[in-house]
């Protein structure tokens, strides 16, 4: 996993990932990749990339396919890496 590509990061409550619960940041690379109007997406490279430098520094960061994570009891940040 490349972790200097991000995609977008999530920082949220537990449950429903769909926005509802939290927020998705992407970066300007993920907006690229993603095909989508960056115009309905959070832009957002400095909170991407905090979101990010959080979780990969968290003692129980954990990794899944593309994804890095960390739980709490109420909370989730997430990053995913292209």
């Amino acid at each position: 996993m490349n972790t200097n590509k991000i995609f977008k990061a999530y920082s949220g409550r537990i449950g429903c990932m769909c926005g509802c619960n939290g927020t998705y940041s992407y970066t300007n690379e993920g907006v690229a990749l993603s095909g989508m109007n960056p115009e309905y997406l959070n832009v957002d490279e400095d909170s991407a990339r905090s979101i990010a430098a959080k979780v990969l520094a968290h003692p129980a960061v954990q990794f899944q396919g593309n994804q890095a994570f960390v739980e709490t009891k109420d909370t989730i940040d997430m990053v995913f890496f292209a």
